[in-house]
């Protein structure tokens, strides 16, 4: 009987926990990149025009100026008065329930990110890229517990290789990554089914024309990065269509 009863459960664990694979897999998020809605990058206007339309995450670039400031910067900032303070990003987007992709441009600012996210108690609502395997290393000890995925660049022939596949996995797992973050050129239906096999998520950038959020649909990322949202959104709604 007790065997009988142990069966029965494993059997529904099994059920639920294919269940659960497939709802995260059909929900794909879209990250509004920086500057996306033809905003300047890494500005309170582009979170102004951004925000209101809802996307599931918004992306900006990460840097300090000279004094140690942490703020919005894609490129290097050479004074003490250039770029938009980050924690403004962080009070304003605190109030929605939109992620936040925080792009790491430096080592050096991953430790006072850290505590300003731990200040405005947004640790469940943010995340890393830009984290190289090199960078892990600082991520682990400045950010404890914040979620980052390893930016690199695959390749698309030797994904198809077990040993290469061997190799990347286990970079994941050493590095503690969630998953890879890499350009959508890099991407493969291998790769998509190697990662989520394994629990691991594919995010792909930047991807702005129809036809190659078509083939990233096909692919199964879990992940969009765009400055055309809304084109990916009628995409997705196409896709969908199609499946029906």
């Amino acid at each position: 009987m007790k065997r009988i009863f142990f069966i029965i459960c494993c059997t529904l664990c099994c059920l639920l926990s294919a269940t659960q694979v497939e709802a995260k897999k059909k929900h794909m998020t879209i990250t509004a990149h920086t500057g996306a809605y033809e905003t300047p990058d890494n500005t309170m206007e582009f979170l102004d025009v951004a925000l209101p339309k809802n996307p599931d995450i918004v992306e900006i670039d990460i840097r300090s100026r000279p004094d140690g400031t942490i703020i919005m910067s894609h490129d290097d900032v050479h004074s003490n008065s250039e770029g938009v303070e980050v924690y403004k990003a962080l009070e304003k987007i605190k109030k929605t329930k939109i992620r936040i992709n925080l792009d790491i441009k430096q080592d050096r600012v991953i430790k006072g990110l850290y505590a300003l996210i731990r200040q405005y108690k947004m640790e469940k609502q943010v995340f890393m890229t830009g984290v190289e395997e090199e960078r892990t290393s600082v991520a682990r000890r400045d950010a404890p517990g914040i979620k980052y995925y390893l930016n690199c660049s695959p390749d698309t022939e030797k994904i198809e290789d077990a040993d290469y596949q061997k190799e990347l996995l286990a970079t994941l797992k050493r590095t503690g990554s969630i998953g890879v973050n890499c350009s959508y050129e890099h991407a493969t239906k291998t790769l998509s089914d190697l990662l989520h096999k394994n629990g691991y998520f594919l995010s792909v950038w930047t991807v702005n024309h129809a036809e190659d959020v078509m083939r990233m649909l096909q692919f199964d990322v879990d992940n969009i990065t765009s400055r055309k949202p809304d084109v990916v959104l009628k995409a997705v709604d196409s896709f969908r269509k199609t499946k029906k």
